[in-house]
């Protein structure tokens, strides 16, 4: 890998695509129609920062499979969180495979 002459530190150079960013509207279609599949799971503008929430709640669907996937059982989670439902858990885990699925969804910029 090329060297930065101009780092004394002699750190590699970063190499990055260069490309138009995806429009907003176009990177997030395939959201909006899994949307209409899991209908406990919303996209409000207002509530953090429009990503995909368990009923309009600040409960985001990356906050849900995140613990799931650090080894929180369903049942775990119905004591942390006492406002949510078995369905919410399980439209949120649903909601996150089919995105993981999705080519065009972005699971990096999905917090």
């Amino acid at each position: 890998m090329p060297k930065n002459d101009n780092n004394a530190e002699d750190r590699p150079l970063m190499h990055f695509a260069v490309g138009r960013a995806p429009d907003f509207n176009q990177q997030h279609a395939s959201v909006e129609n899994a949307l209409t599949d899991y209908p406990r799971i919303t996209r409000t503008p207002g509530v953090m920062a429009g990503k995909p929430c368990i009923r309009g709640k600040r409960v985001t669907v990356r906050m849900i499979t995140g613990q799931i996937s650090a080894g929180v059982t369903i049942e775990e989670l119905l004591a942390d969180y006492p406002y949510l439902e078995r369905d919410d858990i399980l439209q949120a885990i649903g909601f996150a495979g089919e995105m993981a699925a999705d080519p065009e969804y972005d699971m990096a910029g999905a917090n």
